[in-house]
């Protein structure tokens, strides 16, 4: 029986606990502001969004295709992850009139395809708690719940990056360097190679 509390439970667990997406709309928001991280989140929806649709659809298939893609999705999400890190431990906050460059869509949607943390929650996720339990008429509204969730996820981190927006652009180099850090500890984390 498909138990409800342990799904959400699930996802808010995973989606709004920190990790790359959650610490790159922070800080992002924190630099650029609310409105200029939506275009990252945007691009970070639909790859969600088409990442647990596929999951969910060819579960079986990925089951036995991600002991051999794994290696790959971790070095490759890896190093655009400490690519990202380094981009920010470098960041300087806008100068007064200057508009500096945010993350952009692709970041966002690009992301989500090297994130193996992601692609192993959305098997994970789909093979336990929904496709045991519902028929495929059921799958496409279980795929857009799960992305809504991520949504509101980055809405809550960035929201946070933006209200402390005067603090970060005060204290920007040891904000930068500390959420930096983080996204390389995820990278090498999920590389595999440690």
């Amino acid at each position: 029986m498909f138990n409800l509390t342990a799904f959400i439970g699930y996802m808010v667990a995973v989606t709004f606990t920190p990790g790359p997406n959650n610490i790159l709309v922070m800080t992002n928001a924190g630099t650029y502001g609310f409105k200029r991280t939506l275009n990252y989140m945007a691009g970070g929806a639909i790859g969600v969004f088409l990442i647990v649709a596929a999951s969910t659809y060819f579960n079986v298939l990925l089951f036995d295709a991600i002991p051999t893609v794994k290696p790959l999705m971790g070095i490759a999400g890896a190093a655009y992850m400490i690519y990202l890190a380094l981009r920010i431990i470098r960041s300087k906050p806008p100068e007064a009139g200057e508009s500096g460059e945010p993350l952009r869509f692709h970041y966002g949607f690009i992301m989500q395809f090297l994130n193996p943390k992601l692609l192993i929650f959305a098997v994970t996720a789909t093979s336990n708690f929904i496709v045991p339990y519902f028929e495929s008429s059921y799958y496409l509204p279980f795929t857009i719940l799960m992305t809504m969730i991520f949504i509101l996820s980055w809405l809550v981190w960035s929201l946070c990056g933006s209200v402390f927006k005067l603090f970060l652009n005060r204290h920007y180099k040891p904000f930068n360097i500390a959420m930096g850090l983080i996204l390389i500890y995820s990278a090498v984390s999920i590389s595999g190679l440690v």
